[in-house]
């Protein structure tokens, strides 16, 4: 061991104390000592590794969790996660229109009503708005927006108001979830 850690010195004098010309002595080193500048290199980046490691505070655990898809204790639990998946799991119901859970599958997609309610101060208030499914605003005219609003056929709405003609882009965009407009 005396003669590798003298061979790694003499590298370290001969590569480092002529500051001028290192690059010239190191491949001269290179060239002479092969093998010793091999283990040099070798060790030196995995010195390097291993500084990254410290600086960075990743520990190898976290580097390897983070490149694999399988963290180490989804492995260890594998047992328990086949236990839950022969659990039943109760299935959830979406509706499409806004995301609401429903009871049963029927409901996913239900029948839509599409009604065009205008919005300028002197129409104030405005009735059934805050009872909608989905709502579109638009501009018309002159800067003034009209809202479309979609219900679903099993909203109990009392008043919606005050309705206003359609546009032809309104007309569009109802057409495109099915809905009947008004």
């Amino acid at each position: 061991m005396n003669c590798f850690s003298a061979k790694i010195q003499s590298l370290f004098k001969k590569a480092f104390l002529k500051s001028k010309f290192w690059t010239r002595q190191l491949a001269k080193i290179l060239k002479e000592n092969k093998i010793w500048a091999v283990l040099f290199f070798t060790a030196f980046i995995i010195g390097l590794i291993f500084f990254s490691f410290w600086f960075f505070k990743i520990s190898p655990k976290n580097l390897l969790e983070r490149i694999l898809p399988v963290s180490f204790e989804d492995t260890k639990n594998e047992e328990i996660k086949t236990k839950q998946s022969e659990s039943p799991v109760p299935e959830i119901y979406q509706r499409k229109i806004d995301g609401m859970v429903v009871d049963s599958k029927e409901k996913i997609n239900p029948p839509l009503f599409a009604v065009m309610i205008e919005n300028i101060t002197e129409a104030r208030p405005l009735s059934g708005l805050s009872k909608a499914n989905l709502v579109y605003e638009a501009i018309t005219e002159a800067g003034i927006t009209r809202f479309l609003a979609f219900y679903t056929s099993d909203k109990d709405v009392s008043e919606i108001g005050p309705v206003r003609s359609a546009r032809p882009y309104f007309v569009d965009w109802a057409s495109e979830y099915g809905a009947m407009y008004a």
